[in-house]
């Protein structure tokens, strides 16, 4: 069993709270409507292709580190856990405020681009955020 197959069935274990599969692909599981009508525990993004890694190097201007890359291709694009206190980025897909646009993981260029902190060596990337 692979570490993310353990931490899937971990998540999961919320499953009876509900799941849902967006058109899109993004698996959300454990209805909270006590946080807000539309709020997920845990959501995990549909991999990436060879072509979205490409894409996504050429926004950021650099390489994706070979084992953030690994996860993105071949276990999640970004997850977030327990209403988004753990989130890990990955490639924004669509803009905008449907709910479609909503489920999708946040931004690798959004730190590593766009709100890099300024005392960041040029060696760091940053893979998601805690709350």
């Amino acid at each position: 069993m692979s570490y993310f197959d353990a931490i899937k069935e971990q998540l999961y274990g919320f499953e009876n709270l509900g799941k849902e599969v967006t058109p899109s692909g993004a698996v959300l599981i454990g209805h909270a409507p006590h946080i807000a009508p539309m709020a997920w525990l845990h959501s995990i993004y549909p991999v990436l292709t060879e072509e979205d890694i490409f894409e996504l190097e050429a926004e950021l201007n650099k390489p994706i580190p070979e084992a953030y890359k690994d996860f993105l291709k071949n276990y999640s694009n970004g997850l977030s856990v327990f209403v988004r206190t753990l989130s890990f980025d990955g490639l924004r897909k669509i803009l905008g405020r449907t709910d479609e646009a909503s489920r999708q993981p946040f931004a690798l260029s959004t730190p590593n681009a766009y709100e890099r902190p300024k005392n960041a060596k040029d060696s760091y990337f940053f893979i998601g955020a805690y709350s």
